[in-house]
């Protein structure tokens, strides 16, 4: 068995649902050391276990390491990173992200009025 992007992904994504997010740094930091392909899901699964272990700012850092995704793959990294800001009440960080959003869509949307209102800047 030669370990793979889907392989990582499905121990990162079993990790995610389990809130290890101590484990799925490990498996990122292997997956870069291997030269094994690192896509959205990848991202995304990270950037949601990241946040439900209250850990937004490594969460957002991730955004920093994506690399060149697709527009389309680009779009689920950013609803991860938006709800990721709402659950951390980074409200700013929301804005900031959905403005320089690629292609915006009715999740991003959503996701970002979320994040605007747990920071109750709903009266703005």
């Amino acid at each position: 068995f030669v370990p793979d992007t889907i392989s990582y992904n499905a121990c990162i994504s079993a990790c995610e649902k389990g809130w290890q997010w101590e484990i799925i740094l490990g498996l990122l930091a292997d997956m870069r050391s291997c030269g094994i392909i690192i896509d959205s899901i990848t991202y995304s699964a990270c950037v949601t276990a990241l946040g439900r272990g209250d850990k937004w700012e490594l969460a957002l850092s991730l955004l920093n390491q994506t690399g060149a995704i697709t527009e389309r793959e680009d779009s689920f990294l950013y609803h991860a990173c938006l709800s990721v800001c709402e659950k951390g009440g980074q409200w700013q960080l929301a804005l900031h992200i959905f403005w320089n959003m690629r292609a915006k869509d009715m999740i991003s949307f959503n996701a970002c009025i979320a994040a605007l209102t747990s920071g109750q800047q709903w009266i703005r």
